[in-house]
């Protein structure tokens, strides 16, 4: 009850008193700390924690990507992509397109880096086909949060693939044919069904470069290079390490693999191949880096809030009491699982959280369960509910596509919600199919 009055204080700030974003989630905390007990030192430290484990997992990420996302679009390798993408798919078919760009990319990365990789490609893609840039990017999202869920060899999957002892080719086969059906109603018929009488945008979220003239744009294979290599370093990453024996090539691939230093990596080939030994093209480049920071700034402002609030949300017992709601209910195994991964997220605002805490809560009773796969997906699917403010990715979506919060509950944190919801019951239709 105290982490819901700090919720709803949260919209209120925000819908009636205007106050910035990060002050409401930072002035939640505080009212939550109190309504708990929690000693004022105490309250001050888990903000201070929450924030901070926040800051160390994705400033760097927001930092670099949005770098990355602005030389790409003033440079037109952005543009190149879509003018790719749109001769091979057609304005009409471009949602289905992005949703499974985004799945795949979303194999190998965690949302975040997906995220600040693909959606300037997305706004980009918007600006040249006259739609609302949501209504492009809605699928891509969905496309990355599926595959963050309940894809193998994604990290947080695997987890859960390990807890339960299922089998990772089985749990990757079932997370693809329940993947792609969830992915495709939460993402271009979710989009389609919101914007079907507003898809053409009255207002661009302009991206510098998006009018660049096509005989200046750079090889679409090497825009593509670009975009992909990131992915490439992290997937090497992870199953190198798994394959590799300890040594150099090892250390190495580990080193470059590092999400903060692919998206380096990224941006100093960037430079290079993109820029030249072009002294002006570097001195503008330069300018177009320094420019994206100042949005980035406020991001990360708003993601550090968001980890103060779930700082306290755990310090506080919150998040706990909330899981044991879960456990004392007397349900199947499958929906269970789904259930606490559900209110673990609704608690914390971590998808990984959530399938990390119910891997081991649930690792038990999954050694004589029949099909420990499908127990990972539920696991999955239920880690993925309804964003919302505790969560960073909420402000990621709101802040990089400009909505009000009303917007952003509606086509993100439902999609997430009717993410989870189908592939929870794709999951149980499976089950049954087995049985």
């Amino acid at each position: 009850m105290a982490a819901l009055a700090a919720i709803t204080s949260i919209l209120l700030l925000i819908l009636f008193a205007r106050w910035h974003a990060a002050l409401c989630l930072l002035a939640a905390s505080a009212l939550l700390g109190a309504l708990t007990r929690m000693q004022p030192a105490a309250i001050a430290a888990a903000m201070g924690t929450g924030a901070w484990g926040i800051l160390t997992r994705v400033a760097l990420l927001v930092f670099i990507g949005s770098m990355i996302g602005s030389l790409m679009a003033e440079s037109g390798a952005a543009i190149s992509i879509c003018e790719w993408m749109l001769r091979i798919f057609g304005r009409r078919h471009i949602v289905w397109a992005m949703m499974l760009f985004g799945l795949i990319v979303g194999l190998s990365v965690f949302f975040e880096v997906g995220f600040v990789l693909l959606v300037p490609v997305a706004i980009v893609l918007a600006e040249r086909t006259h739609l609302r840039p949501i209504y492009v990017g809605l699928p891509l999202l969905a496309g990355l949060s599926i595959a963050h869920a309940l894809v193998p060899p994604h990290p947080a999957v695997l987890l859960a693939v390990v807890e339960y002892h299922a089998e990772i080719g089985r749990t990757m086969l079932f997370g693809l044919l329940i993947g792609l059906p969830a992915a495709a109603l939460a993402g271009p018929l979710w989009a389609e069904f919101l914007y079907r009488k507003r898809r053409d945008a009255t207002e661009h979220v302009h991206m510098v470069g998006a009018e660049a003239h096509p005989a200046l744009l750079p090889p679409v294979a090497l825009s593509f290079s670009l975009l992909l290599l990131p992915v490439a370093l992290i997937a090497a990453a992870t199953f190198g390490g798994k394959l590799l024996a300890a040594g150099a090539a090892k250390s190495v691939l580990m080193f470059v693999g590092n999400a903060n230093i692919a998206l380096l990596l990224t941006l100093t080939l960037s430079l290079l191949t993109l820029a030249g030994s072009s002294a002006a093209k570097w001195t503008e480049f330069g300018g177009v880096m320094r420019a994206a920071l100042r949005p980035a700034a406020t991001i990360v402002l708003l993601l550090s809030a968001a980890g103060a609030f779930g700082g306290v949300l755990r310090a506080s017992g919150a998040s706990a009491a909330t899981v044991r709601i879960a456990l004392h209910a007397h349900i199947p195994l499958l929906v269970l699982a789904w259930l606490i991964a559900m209110m673990v997220r609704t608690a914390t605002g971590s998808a990984t959280v959530a399938m990390a805490s119910t891997a081991g809560i649930l690792a038990p009773s999954a050694m004589s369960f029949p099909h420990p796969e499908l127990l990972a997906l539920a696991t999955g699917a239920g880690s993925i509910f309804f964003s919302y403010v505790n969560d960073p990715g909420f402000w990621l979506v709101k802040e990089y596509f400009y909505l009000d919060m009303k917007e952003t509950i509606v086509s993100w944190s439902l999609c997430e919600a009717i993410l989870s919801v189908s592939a929870l019951g794709l999951v149980l239709v499976a089950a049954g199919c087995l049985r």
